[in-house]
């Protein structure tokens, strides 16, 4: 979907979901947080019941901390924020947006700052052939920010995810367990 989806029509969809028993609501991308009526969409889930929501962001936005306070506010049980690199060069590179990593890691700080104990928190990392070789750097830079879950993620190759992007399986899955060794018991590893 190139443009958001009316209120009204998502308003519908909630209702519709939830009359079925749906009580989980996972909000991804695109970017989430540039459509204008997430929070009043979010609201309306917790309004309607759903006992799980969850949104997946790139972070930028939440560069602000009032935008960050704002989203946690929604009623939200879990945030997810999307970073690809443990230094600018890797991460603007892969998400093609210079300035995208200093908005990225301002978001994740300010997220962290303000949510309550209860939203579930969590950096989200897809593994390429860009950031394999600094995958344990860029958890190690989480965890030393007190994040204290991250998902890898292998590349699944769609839309603007090319086949190029692809690590070599045999260095991924070293990268992998170079992490879970340093950090299974430090922190929530998913993979």
């Amino acid at each position: 979907v190139r443009r958001g989806i009316p209120f009204e029509r998502l308003d519908a969809i909630l209702q519709e979901h939830r009359a079925q028993g749906v009580d989980a609501l996972d909000v991804d991308g695109g970017e989430p947080t540039l459509h204008p009526d997430l929070h009043r969409t979010l609201a309306r889930a917790v309004e309607l019941g759903y006992r799980r929501i969850n949104v997946t962001s790139n972070g930028r936005l939440l560069a602000d901390p009032e935008a960050a306070r704002a989203l946690l506010a929604t009623g939200l049980t879990s945030l997810s924020i999307s970073l690809h690199g443990d230094i600018a060069r890797v991460h603007d590179g892969l998400t093609g947006v210079r300035g995208s990593f200093t908005e990225t890691m301002a978001g994740i700080r300010n997220c962290l700052a303000a949510r309550s104990p209860d939203v579930d928190f969590a950096v989200n990392v897809t593994i390429t052939r860009d950031n394999v070789d600094r995958l344990e750097r860029l958890v190690a830079r989480v965890h030393k920010m007190g994040v204290r879950k991250v998902n890898l993620q292998f590349l699944t190759p769609f839309g603007q995810a090319d086949r190029g992007l692809l690590p070599d399986p045999e260095a991924a899955t070293k990268a992998v367990a170079r992490v879970l060794d340093r950090f299974g018991t430090r922190m929530a590893l998913n993979v």
